[in-house]
């Protein structure tokens, strides 16, 4: 089965909207999801530091939960990856 990517995916308008609650991970770890986690959430700091410090405030948010995050943390480390989908235009200009 062929991964379909980040081009088939929908930009959205905002990072993280402000109007989802972050819930705790009451259910301890879920397996190996923390490395997958981690690994990302690098990736995305290093673009919050570098480019793109319109993602800084979601990325701080999430980094809170590195050491237990859930499948909702996942998926707002997701959701920043489809919002810079939809900024991959935009520049910064000095």
């Amino acid at each position: 089965m062929k991964h379909k990517g980040m081009d088939h995916t929908n930009p959205v308008m905002m990072p993280l909207d402000p109007q989802v609650a972050i819930e705790l991970n009451l259910d301890g770890n879920e397996g190996s999801q923390s490395n997958s986690y981690a690994q990302l959430l690098g990736e995305l700091q290093f673009l919050a530091n570098a480019t793109c410090p319109d993602i800084s405030y979601a990325v701080s948010q999430l980094a809170s939960y590195t050491m237990n995050p859930s499948m909702q943390h996942m998926g707002l480390l997701k959701k920043v990856l489809h919002y810079l989908k939809g900024t991959k235009n935009y520049a910064i200009t000095y």
